[in-house]
């Protein structure tokens, strides 16, 4: 039986939510340089990390292949033949495509804990609520341009299908 992810900590449970969010958007595991990319960390670190969630019981990966990282489920049957995997019926739900589509463009994810997330529901409020927190402490964001993909830089050429 799964030991429960009360013995995880902070850092942990982050990196386990990003493993469940990729494995559900794409279908597989993430490989360890994405999550060296996304958390800004070195090889060694994100090594370590699996390692040690794999040692913790939250996830299990056969050494040596790549992207055979699975996130163990609490207290859920084992996958197998016959059993469908719940990751791939979520990625078909409507509004999935867009939520891939924002996953691969997004540059910074940030899980919200479900109170937090109860009071910022969208991505415009939670932005918002940080932008005033860093003019209260005397810091002004730099405005960012906007990242364009290539289909939204061919549209604008008029070269688009």
């Amino acid at each position: 039986m799964p030991k429960p992810r009360s013995n995880l900590t902070p850092k942990q449970l982050e990196y386990l939510g990003y493993i469940e969010r990729y494995i559900e958007l794409h279908g597989r595991a993430p490989a360890e340089h994405e999550m060296q990319a996304h958390f800004r960390v070195t090889p060694p670190s994100v090594h370590r990390m699996v390692v040690v969630l794999e040692e913790k019981g939250a996830i299990r990966r056969q050494p040596g292949v790549a992207r055979s990282i699975e996130v163990v489920s609490r207290g859920a049957p084992e996958p197998g033949p016959g059993r469908p995997n719940p990751s791939a019926a979520r990625i078909s739900e409507p509004g999935s495509a867009e939520l891939l589509r924002r996953f691969r463009e997004a540059e910074y994810l940030v899980r919200l804990d479900d109170d937090v997330a109860a009071v910022f529901t969208t991505e415009e409020s939670v932005n918002e609520a940080l932008r005033l927190l860093l003019r209260d402490r005397g810091a002004t964001p730099k405005p960012v341009r906007a990242r364009t993909t290539k289909r939204t830089q061919a549209k604008r050429r008029g070269t688009s299908k």
